[in-house]
Order: structure tokens, then sequence, then C-alpha cells
């Protein structure tokens, strides 16, 4: 459950079993199925598995013009500072999200940002693959949650 919405894959029986019952409980409005963007990630399915990727998002990232301090030993200045923040928190949401093969590279990351963008942009059809399950018998079921959950005035 994400808020409001409700991700899940499974078979028939696990729609039967399981989603009937969630539906009975909330009220659910519109439903997607093999291809749909969620929460910023596409998600794709067919009868191999399923492919997550953030190529859009990654398409859309800026690099960074940093001033006379890039090739200088003069400290960022705040607005530089602030560039660098920005590029570093959009890079660990992709390599959290749909690219783990980055998250040294964004752990590392000080100010050598646009080669990181370059990076990410250079595998442009890049996704990761969950292959259909044949086998249910050593399947474990991990959930996580926000740790913010609920910390609005309103409790939402």
């Amino acid at each position: 459950l994400h808020v409001d919405e409700f991700l899940h894959a499974g078979t028939k029986e696990f729609d039967d079993k399981v989603l009937t019952h969630i539906h009975n409980v909330f009220k659910v409005g519109s439903t997607e199925e093999k291809k749909m963007k969620y929460v910023g990630i596409n998600i794709k399915q067919d009868q191999n598995g399923i492919n997550i990727d953030q190529n859009d998002y990654i398409s859309s990232l800026k690099y960074i013009n940093l001033e006379e301090t890039e090739m200088s030993n003069d400290k960022l200045t705040p607005k530089e500072i602030t560039k660098l923040k920005s590029a570093v928190g959009q890079m660990s949401w992709v390599a959290k999200q749909t690219r783990p093969d980055l998250c040294i590279d964004v752990l590392t990351l000080s100010v050598n940002s646009n080669k990181m963008i370059r990076k990410l942009k250079c595998l442009e059809d890049f996704s990761v693959k969950f292959p259909k399950f044949e086998n249910f018998e050593n399947i474990k079921l991990v959930l996580y949650s926000d740790a913010s959950y609920a910390n609005l005035p309103d409790g939402v």
C-alpha cells in the first residue's frame, strides 16, 4: 500500500484469494495492468516477468553548471552547494529505486556530479527485471514502510 495506492503482482489465485478481500474492505478506484507509471517508475509486465525503470526521469536530469570554483581549489558557493545537493538527491533516488549498480557511485559522489549524470544517461534502456516465478515453495514476502507515515498535522 502506498498512501492510497496498492501495487501488486501475482497469479489468478492471488487475485481471487487476496485482492477480492481487499476490494471488499477498501474503496478501489482505477486499476492498471501490464504497463504503468507508478511514483515516477515505469513498470512493464510480460510473460517473462516484470521490468522497472526510470528512463523518463533520467532523461529529464540536467547537468549542473558550477561557477569559477569548479576548476579551482576554492570552496563551493552556497548556490553551488544547493545545486550539488539537488543533483545528488536525484541520483540517489534513481540508484535506490532502479539502478543499484550506481549506489556506490552516489555514495562517494562529491563534486563530480556531471560524470554521474552522464553514466545514468548512457544506458537509456536500463531496467531491473523480476523474473516470473515457476516454484512458489521458497518465496518470502518482504514488506517495508515509509518512516514518515502519518507525520502530517492531519494524520495523513
